[in-house]
């Protein structure tokens, strides 16, 4: 039963009862959660209004807006108190302080990047704040007073909704219209209310679920790359020859860092030109089953730090991992499929583009991995020079991690749909994720500065290398390692793609997966790649003395999944794409679904055709679906206004905002790659005709 009630002296409040915590710190044995609701408002045309959608995206952007907060509430356990005032949460956190008698309680709080900015120039009258970001207005956690707010976003990575559902308190989506103008005098209906409390209520049980872990609030890390990281390190935390050894592999000097992070690329997505923009039928898929955790598994990484050798000893692939320095001439891509990606080139000369790769160039200077080597070769012609080459042999990864990688994965496959092992299902699958993540962490982070307003200062990277030298137990997994999953990741994708696009029937692909016509005829190519997989996998785990059974575990039904090879996905009855993260599809249901970078997924309603997926079509703000907003949103930060209207008799004085409303999308193409799709058209014609001939 939740009570609504302002807090007082009399409020029941157990923050003398506590417990001695992770370093010794003492804290309440109280979970306590915190949230608000606002309202955006306009002034157009002499008149204050919230989004109505009748006025025009230049009449939104034009006017003067802001946003305040209407109702917040403040959770103790199960209990949740609630103010109309944000001015009154500062009295309200001194009786909170008053009742913990010295402790030091930590308050948690889902985006605390959006409270954040509402609530903190009512603090920052009352005592200093001290933000801990790894960006501009993205606090992980900040301290004021004796209070710690937490961000349980960043530990998360979900939406409340979706983390309310794996609690089984899902979060009550719908019952609040956000484009209601409502000031704290408005009165709130009971299903209203039902709707603010249930937000604190599933941060609650989210924070009780975490502490069947570890215990005490303080030991629970910030994010979700640190969850995973505590754990690794716990493997190594006593081996100390260890450690040195793989701090002595980090960069020692500028230029060295530069080098590693020069040769670092995500994953490849992008669409083959012959096919972009035209509706096709009969696209088949494949994905590859956790890509990169059994790119961990199975190949070699670089083990030693990284020594300039001849350009002459770039032979041996296999023994040794390679970071050039290659300036190319005369480059001339000589598949349909390009691989070389504009923003990684140096002084780059001459070029044409395919939506961000390169096609052709006069010169460049490209820093890359022997993997990217090798793919480069298949994909372009071009003279090269060989400025710098360096060199590190290669090994199998230590064996408690890929033991590890492998007990996730075995996890993951085995308990997905086990009721009563839900929750190990779920945090193996998280980890299997951040894993990656931890392995590409920048160890030179810029400092986020915050005095009430940000700042970033440039990092001192030598300083940044130092300390990571002299504190060799902070990062103990090398960051080229997770250069060359990548690198490795590419290889894979880049040999399917290769393959297929002999006949110009790649279509369009993403990181681990792609999408062609006539799967059939390429069905025999992946069965015969999963063969390597599996024997190279089989090979680094008998070098471990790992059991071959770690790579191949059963579902619930009995049948076997093997890391990292090709599957075949359900192939689309209709597909288009224009470009990377830009594709919509449907399958023999009829129903339309689509991909569009910034887009929500379920904005698909507005296409009634897949011929309409095309340069020009515009995404409506005034999407709904099920009666609730589901417009892409425009986010708009407002610092220190002085625009202070009056509502319902009261002044809307705070400074600090965020203002939310549905915008448009409207799909558009650079010119350059209209003519290049246009040419694309009358190749694949060509194409045909030679297909046709022939048979």
């Amino acid at each position: 039963m939740l009570h609504w009630t302002k807090f007082d002296e009399n409020s029941k409040f157990h923050c003398a009862d506590y417990i001695v915590g992770r370093n010794h710190i003492a804290e309440t044995r109280e979970i306590l959660t915190f949230d608000i609701e606002t309202t955006s408002i306009w002034e157009i045309n002499g008149h204050i209004t919230p989004y109505k959608g009748r006025y025009s995206e230049k009449q939104y952007n034009n006017a003067k807006s802001k946003a305040f907060c209407y109702i917040w509430q403040f959770g103790i356990n199960d209990t949740v108190y609630f103010g109309r005032y944000l001015s009154e949460l500062p009295k309200f956190l001194k009786r909170i302080k008053k009742a913990c008698h010295g402790l030091s309680p930590i308050i948690w709080i889902h985006n605390l990047s959006y409270e954040f900015q509402f609530i903190r120039e009512y603090l920052e009258e009352i005592a200093p704040i001290k933000v801990f970001a790894r960006s501009e207005r993205k606090p992980i956690k900040f301290d004021w007073d004796i209070f710690e707010f937490r961000c349980t976003y960043m530990l998360t990575r979900k939406s409340l909704e979706t983390w309310g559902k794996e609690l089984g308190c899902a979060k009550m989506v719908g019952d609040l219209d956000y484009n209601i103008l409502r000031s704290p005098k408005t009165p709130m209906t009971k299903t209203e209310m039902g709707y603010c409390k249930r937000d604190c209520i599933v941060v609650y049980h989210g924070i009780l679920d975490f502490l069947k872990t570890y215990e005490y609030q303080h030991a629970i890390p910030l994010t979700q790359t640190g969850r995973v990281r505590r754990v690794v390190k716990n493997f190594t935390k006593n081996d100390y020859k260890y450690l040195r050894k793989i701090t002595r592999m980090q960069p020692s000097t500028e230029d060295e860092y530069e080098l590693l992070r020069g040769a670092f690329m995500g994953g490849s997505t992008g669409a083959c030109f012959l096919n972009v923009g035209k509706v096709l039928h009969h696209v088949g898929s494949f994905d590859l089953s956790s890509d990169y955790p059994s790119q961990i598994v199975r190949q070699k990484y670089p083990m030693q730090k990284f020594r300039e050798v001849s350009a002459k000893k770039k032979t041996n692939f296999e023994k040794y991992a390679y970071i050039f320095v290659l300036k190319m001439e005369n480059v001339q891509a000589k598949r349909n499929t390009h691989y070389l990606p504009s923003s990684k080139c140096i002084a780059l000369k001459g070029a044409k583009y395919d939506n961000g790769k390169i096609i052709s160039a006069k010169s460049c200077v490209f820093i890359c991995t022997e993997q990217d080597y090798t793919i480069l070769h298949d994909c372009y012609n071009f003279e090269e020079k060989i400025i710098k080459l360096f060199q590190s042999k290669k090994q199998y990864l230590p064996i408690y991690f890929v033991s590890y990688v492998l007990d996730l994965y075995e996890n993951k496959t085995k308990l997905k749909g086990v009721t009563e092992s839900e929750e190990l299902y779920k945090e193996s699958k998280e980890f299997i994720n951040a894993l990656y993540g931890m392995m590409v962490t920048d160890f030179v982070q810029s400092e986020i500065l915050y005095d009430h307003g940000w700042e970033t200062a440039t990092p001192n990277i030598q300083e940044s290398l130092d300390e990571c030298h002299e504190k060799f137990y902070k990062n103990n997994l090398p960051y080229q390692w997770g250069v060359w999953v990548t690198a490795y990741a590419r290889r894979t994708l880049w040999t399917a793609l290769l393959h297929i696009d002999k006949k110009g029937d790649n279509v369009y692909y993403d990181t681990d997966s792609c999408k062609q016509l006539h799967t059939a005829h390429y069905i025999d190519y992946f069965r015969s790649y999963n063969i390597k997989i599996i024997n190279d996998t089989r090979k680094a785990l008998n070098y471990h003395c790992l059991p071959l059974e770690k790579m191949c575990p059963k579902d619930k039904k009995g049948n076997r999944h093997f890391i990292g090879i090709w599957e075949q996905e359900k192939s689309y009855d209709s597909f288009v794409t224009q470009g990377a993260k830009r594709y919509a599809y449907k399958y023999a249901d009829g129903e339309i679904h689509c991909t569009v970078s910034g887009v929500p997924k379920n904005n698909a309603i507005a296409l009634k055709d897949l011929k309409d997926f095309k340069d020009g079509f515009i995404f409506p703000r005034n999407l709904k679906k099920d009666g609730v907003e589901i417009s892409k949103k425009l986010v708009q930060y407002v610092d220190n206004s002085e625009w202070c209207p009056v509502i319902d008799g009261i002044a809307i004085d705070n400074k600090n905002s965020i203002v939310i409303r549905p915008t448009t999308y409207e799909m558009g193409l650079l010119e350059e790659y209209k003519k290049l799709i246009d040419l694309g058209k009358q190749k694949k014609e060509i194409m045909k005709r030679r297909e046709q001939t022939w048979e």
